[in-house]
């Protein structure tokens, strides 16, 4: 995901999302939800709640990684977040009142209520299925065909989503120096696959599963273990191996680098991945870095760099 949000839209009120975590965003914040208020006022509508996913698409218009799009949420540069977008996905409430009708009618009235949406709000695509083998052609067609990462499937009871993932078992080798590295707080590092002995081959950042717990024990590792730092990173020894559970992969230039004696010697970019959606799932104590447990051959085959490992997987 990106994001799954509530949007809690109030007419004569102040409108607002919230994520799972409690974090608050308004009109002032992101204009996508300004848009959104635009766009709802036009209905005989006093108040409504929905969940929406929010998302970022680069100056292109393509869907960016959760990384990216928590740098354009959370950045300084507050242009960035003109590029959020906001999917509907679910109507919850409607001027006071739980709606309890099915889904077909919900998605059907936001439809409606959405008719004149927007590139940054819009209700996502979706189809109504009742056997395995409806399903299966709702994948194919959304997943394969339309290049969505995957399904978020409505039932009587619950919603979950659907997509494929795949586990790596990485070496953590930096600090990012983002907004919490500002606070004395590591929340987001960047990971690395072995390439041999002591070289590492990058592969991305993840800030997802990075507890607050955890975040302030990242920075008394950083402090006690640091090899040395840019303006970007703040470089560790390569000492814990973590399991990272990603949806995707694509193929990329990255930085490839040796210890010796203790240092850093660049190796320059090589062939490498970077990951879709990567959440942080465990710290593994019962494995050490190595090119048997943390190595590239974790990953099946890498193609040049500028093609994509799976062109059809892209984000919502």
């Amino acid at each position: 995901m990106l994001q799954f949000n509530v949007l809690f839209y109030e007419r004569a009120g102040k409108t607002h999302t919230m994520n799972k975590y409690g974090r608050k965003e308004t009109v002032e914040d992101v204009p996508a939800i300004k848009e959104a208020v635009s766009i709802l006022k036009k209905q005989p509508i006093a108040q409504a709640v929905f969940k929406v996913e929010m998302y970022a698409r680069d100056e292109h218009g393509t869907p960016l990684r959760v990384s990216d799009f928590i740098h354009y949420l959370k950045g300084e540069d507050r242009k960035l977040r003109e590029r959020i977008c906001l999917g509907f996905f679910d109507f919850v409430e409607l001027n006071g009142k739980r709606i309890n009708e099915d889904w077909k009618w919900k998605l059907e009235e936001m439809n409606r209520l959405l008719s004149k949406g927007t590139k940054r709000v819009h209700i996502l695509p979706y189809c109504h299925v009742k056997t395995k083998l409806d399903v299966e052609k709702a994948w194919q067609h959304l997943k394969n065909t339309l290049g969505y990462e995957g399904l978020v499937v409505h039932t009587e009871t619950t919603t979950y989503k659907m997509k494929p993932e795949i586990e790596l078992d990485a070496v953590i080798v930096a600090a990012q120096k983002n907004d919490g590295y500002r606070k004395k707080l590591v929340t987001s590092v960047r990971c690395a696959l072995m390439t041999g002995p002591n070289t590492f081959l990058e592969i991305g950042d993840v800030a997802s599963g990075i507890t607050h717990a955890l975040r302030a024990e990242l920075w008394k590792f950083k402090n006690e273990f640091l090899l040395d730092e840019n303006s970007k990173f703040a470089y560790v020894h390569p000492l814990i191996v973590i399991k990272l559970r990603v949806n995707g992969l694509y193929c990329h230039q990255m930085p490839k680098w040796k210890l010796v004696n203790g240092k850093r010697v660049d190796l320059g970019l090589a062939d490498s991945i970077t990951m879709r959606h990567p959440i942080l799932e465990e710290i593994r104590e019962d494995k050490q870095p190595s090119t048997k447990e943390t190595g590239l051959s974790q990953v099946p085959k890498i193609v040049p760099s500028g093609n994509n490992l799976n062109e059809k997987d892209v984000d919502v």
